[in-house]
């Protein structure tokens, strides 16, 4: 199913791009005999296309049942509402169609689960999961620090809900507190400027995607860490 996924995709793209008249003449003259003889399928698309829907429909029905038997979910008829995208893409409409990537992803998603292929090991997943780790470590130091700098205002304006809590909960453990956050703090950071000075060519796998991280977010990373570190001690010893 998923290479004849693919097929259809590609088909898809191909009669999209032969749409344009440009490319028609240019097949004309180039090659004619190619242009001969797909210029039929391409007056009846939608019938070659709607033969793809038919074996999608009938899988998409034969899972249906089966998930019944099965009892994956609740109710019989939530099927059909989780996987919305398999019946809106098999519409034989052009904005309809781009949906199928969606089954094509899912489809993906189900053999990874499965242990059938395993997709980490494809350099286009690495490519995309290393952007989106750096995007989402990025967006969540960006809240840490707005949280600890919002705490770290509000202790130096002062009041009486921040100074019960310095005097009850954070001054009598100071010194503990202060020990544990420079330890975590410096094996971080540690570990960090290792990843930055690590060679690209060393033998051990994916050293290089994780030393390219380092060396863009090591001194980010490491005046962020001293700036956390020394707003939460400014926490801990406000009150004094």
């Amino acid at each position: 199913m998923l290479g004849l996924l693919m097929v259809n995709m590609a088909f898809i793209i191909w009669d999209s791009i032969y749409n344009f008249v440009a490319i028609q003449n240019t097949l004309k003259e180039v090659f004619p005999a190619l242009q001969a003889a797909y210029q039929p399928i391409h007056e009846n698309f939608i019938f070659y296309d709607l033969l793809f829907v038919a074996i999608f429909l009938t899988e998409f029905f034969v899972r249906w049942v089966h998930a019944v038997k099965t009892y994956d979910y609740g109710r019989w008829y939530f099927y059909p509402f989780i996987h919305w995208y398999d019946l809106v893409g098999c519409i034989p409409i052009g904005g309809f169609r781009i949906l199928r990537l969606l089954r094509l992803i899912s489809i993906v998603h189900r053999l990874h689960r499965y242990g059938i292929i395993d997709v980490t090991q494809y350099r286009a997943y690495q490519f995309i999961n290393f952007y989106y780790e750096a995007f989402m470590e990025e967006l969540s130091d960006r809240i840490v620090l707005n949280v600890i700098g919002g705490i770290q205002s509000e202790a130096g304006r002062g009041s009486p809900l921040v100074n019960q809590i310095q005097q009850q909960v954070l001054y009598p453990r100071r010194q503990m507190i202060t020990n544990w956050l420079s330890t975590r703090v410096d094996h971080a950071l540690q570990q960090n400027i290792e990843l930055s000075h690590c060679s690209p060519d060393s033998g051990r796998p994916g050293l290089k995607r994780r030393s390219y991280r380092g060396w863009r977010c090591g001194g980010a990373f490491a005046h962020d860490v001293h700036f956390t570190r020394a707003g939460l001690c400014s926490i801990c010893a406000g009150s004094h």
